[in-house]
């Protein structure tokens, strides 16, 4: 399999469900504050969300918008560009892999959350 076919399989950057904006601020006890600007198919939504992580805040984004996916696995491992994300992931008791690239391991995590959520929708 070629690069392109594995990241075009494995990491779709097109899809119904696309993440725009993401902020991130540390919060109360230990705790992250994450606001994003998520869109599915034509609506776009503003979210915020409470979590130990970033990893956490998204997938609790992704479920209230009905796009949610239990991770199942998840590999990080660091290249030359920065970090990739590799996630094992479920939904309605289907399961695939998605990966996300990027400068950091949150940027990547967050990539591969929403390649999964796309790929299993």
């Amino acid at each position: 399999m070629s690069w392109s076919t594995f990241t075009e399989t494995y990491a779709p950057t097109a899809g119904p469900i696309r993440l725009g904006a993401w902020t991130a601020s540390p919060g109360r006890h230990d705790l992250l504050e994450c606001q994003a600007t998520i869109a599915t198919g034509d609506s776009i939504a503003s979210l915020t969300a409470t979590a130990s992580g970033a990893i956490a805040a998204l997938s609790d984004m992704l479920y209230r918008l009905g796009s949610g996916v239990e991770i199942i696995r998840l590999h990080q491992y660091p290249h030359s560009g920065g970090v990739a994300t590799f996630l094992l992931c479920e939904r309605d008791e289907r399961r695939s892999w998605s990966m996300g690239s990027g400068p950091c391991g949150e940027e990547s995590a967050l990539g591969a959350l929403i390649a999964a959520a796309n790929r299993l929708s």
